[in-house]
């Protein structure tokens, strides 16, 4: 039974982690989304995996309160929870894009020098947007399918 506790709580921390990825790119980006379609469809994307996080964190903190939990879920649970934590990677790698994009002072560039200049720099890149939307769906893909399980 502790184990499955356990579980829960690793893929827990997985799901915080996304979150407080997802408000940062949500934040950092959010601002930019007229200026190009490709931000925009990220951060439609962005959202999207923030609310699917949402909902997990929900299902997760439900179980996480039940006690004790029903040994028949065993197999289910470490189905979502492995999904859950195979997405430890990829958010990271969100999460440190996320800290190097948080580096470039977007709103001097764009007052100096104007959104083309500034859609050269990395965090605007076409090139970089494309390949976040990629680790996005990527995401959103592994966890959909802990989000079924944990329906059925």
């Amino acid at each position: 039974m502790a184990e499955l506790f356990a579980l829960i709580s690793g893929a827990a921390g997985v799901v915080s982690l996304g979150l407080t990825v997802c408000q940062g790119l949500v934040a950092y980006y959010g601002p930019f989304t007229t200026f190009s379609s490709e931000t925009e469809n990220f951060l439609t994307r962005v959202k999207g995996l923030s609310a699917t996080l949402e909902l997990l964190q929900s299902k997760l903190n439900h179980l996480e309160g039940q006690a004790p939990l029903n040994p028949y879920i065993t197999d289910e649970l470490q189905l979502v929870t492995d999904r859950i934590n195979d997405c430890g990677g990829a958010l990271q790698s969100l999460s440190d894009a996320l800290a190097e994009c948080q580096g470039f002072n977007t709103s001097g560039i764009l007052k100096k020098n104007g959104w083309k200049f500034a859609k050269t720099l990395y965090p605007f890149r076409r090139g970089t947007i494309i390949a976040l939307m990629a680790i996005m769906t990527g995401l959103q893909s592994n966890l959909d399918i802990a989000l079924q399980v944990l329906l059925l």
